[in-house]
């Protein structure tokens, strides 16, 4: 992810990363790969302030760096409908810490309803269906900005780790026109901006469909990464 993230932003990386931190290996990897691109020359020192996201009812990362602790305690009764951060005890821990103390960033929880509230406004302002633990990232962001952790000057990715399809979905009981219409012919090439399907499927158009809808075009829900620059949105996702 440190890698295609680097390429795909000419070298530069961007000034905040979110990252949505259970066991933590995508952080700490990212982290890693960013000392050995430097290392190669092909990026310069500049770092990202690396942001580690979780949920309040499973919080290790964050009281651990809180308190200033260098490795992160076991947390009793772990609980987050985000099944993907819902782990008690992070094995790299202390490499979590070392990377969001090193990079100047921080550790941050989401209560579960801001995750969800998160979602919900990704797919509809958007169209693209977020795992619970990508909405986490979303709802740390809004947090952060209030907070003044972040500001809408920088830019700002926001790692999507699945698809929303992995968790149950509310009954969808609309449904696209199959007779011809504009929204089947856009639904049948799977390729089509969020305003175009805004347009055609109107207020319902986030439950309308099982397609893939993103604001780019992206016919694909894989592991993805908003950016966030100057408070525009844009997704960019990693090669397959």
């Amino acid at each position: 992810m440190g890698l295609e993230l680097a390429e795909q932003f000419g070298w530069q990386l961007p000034d905040v990363i979110f990252y949505p931190t259970g066991g933590g290996t995508g952080l700490i990897g990212m982290w890693k790969m960013f000392v050995e691109l430097e290392a190669m020359g092909w990026i310069d020192s500049k770092r990202p302030r690396m942001v580690a996201v979780q949920a309040t009812g499973t919080a290790a990362i964050v009281k651990a760096w809180q308190e200033g602790e260098e490795h992160s305690p076991l947390w009793e009764n772990a609980h987050t409908m985000a099944a993907g951060i819902r782990v008690p005890i992070a094995v790299g821990g202390f490499l979590i810490l070392r990377a969001v103390r090193d990079s100047n960033g921080f550790a941050i929880a989401v209560e579960d309803e801001d995750i969800m509230q998160a979602l919900t406004e990704v797919v509809q302002a958007e169209g693209l269906l977020l795992c619970q633990e990508g909405a986490a990232t979303y709802a740390a962001y809004k947090q952060a900005l209030a907070q003044g952790l972040v500001t809408r000057e920088e830019t700002v990715i926001l790692f999507n780790c699945a698809t929303g399809l992995k968790y149950p979905l509310e009954e969808a009981p609309q449904h696209l026109d199959r007779g011809g219409s504009q929204a089947t012919q856009l639904a049948t090439t799977r390729c089509y901006s969020a305003s175009e399907w805004r347009s055609v499927a109107g207020e319902n158009y986030a439950q309308a469909s099982s397609f893939s809808v993103s604001a780019s075009a992206l016919t694909r829900e894989s592991m993805s990464a908003f950016s966030i620059t100057k408070g525009r949105p844009n997704w960019i996702v990693s090669p397959p």
